[in-house]
């Protein structure tokens, strides 16, 4: 191997943690793992459905904070930094835009609840 070769090999893996330290504060999780967690200490769920959703569908979880994703940058002071942070929506999409948002902000535990709010909620009926 070239003496330029081992050199960019090292700068490769020295940068290595620096591209994964976002992405290793994010972690998908299933209901069931979410449902697991619900209600110890240290957990928060944010439900992030826009607002409209929100207004027709009177289902929720209990214990979510309820802020909609469009709102979510100005919010982030209600949501503690050190909490295992578990992001809920019907569109999976929006999940991963709250969880970058999060992580860019300095949240260290986030999940991606996969199988979104209906799956949920049809597994694990609320009351309403």
């Amino acid at each position: 191997m070239s003496r330029r070769m081992i050199i960019v090999a090292v700068l490769v893996i020295a940068c290595l943690p620096l591209a994964c330290s976002k992405s290793s504060a994010i972690r998908d999780a299933s209901i069931d793992e979410l449902h697991d967690a619900l209600g110890k200490p240290n957990t928060v769920l944010l439900d992030i459905r826009k607002g409209d959703i929100l207004g027709s569908d009177l289902v929720f979880i209990e214990g979510a904070l309820q802020v909609p994703m469009h709102t979510l940058a100005q919010n982030l002071h209600i949501i503690p930094k050190q909490s295992n942070v578990y992001i809920i929506a019907n569109d999976f999409n929006n999940t991963v835009k709250a969880a970058n948002i999060l992580a860019d902000n300095g949240y260290s535990f986030i999940y991606r609840v996969q199988e979104g709010f209906d799956a949920y909620v049809k597994k694990y009926p609320q009351k309403p």
